[in-house]
């Protein structure tokens, strides 16, 4: 009996480790009704990130929303945004519409300070 828990308490503990994707190849994304031609904007990306100091969070955890209201409004990611939650309001780089659309996890952990980003690519037109 203990050789078994022994034998798979390392798998347990990997499965831990794994993380998910959220989306991966999804051809159209549309942020407005209107869905005629638009011009590209080339290669877009929308992060949402939680910064992680001294083992506590900052805000709350990544969302898809978050990500793809950043994506649509060309908005960076900076710790203040990320800490308060403001994804910003659309100017004149909005976004229509995305192609070729993926979902990654990205960040660090530098034992201190950390960061866990929610990441969302593809085709931007506008």
């Amino acid at each position: 009996m203990k050789v078994k828990f022994w034998l798979l308490l390392p798998c347990f503990m990997l499965m831990g480790c794994q993380t998910y994707q959220y989306a991966s190849n999804v051809r159209l994304i549309s942020f407005d009704d209107d869905l005629t031609v638009g011009k590209s904007a080339g290669p877009v990306e929308g992060k949402d990130c939680v910064w992680r100091v001294l083992g506590r969070w900052l805000g709350s955890a990544p969302t898809l929303d978050s990500a793809f209201q950043r994506a649509a409004t060309q908005k960076s990611s900076n710790i203040m945004s990320d800490t308060i939650g403001d994804t910003g309001s659309a100017n004149g780089n909005a976004i229509r519409y995305m192609n070729d659309v993926r979902t990654e996890w990205d960040g660090f952990d530098a034992w201190v300070i950390g960061q866990r980003c929610l990441v969302v690519k593809g085709k931007g037109y506008r």
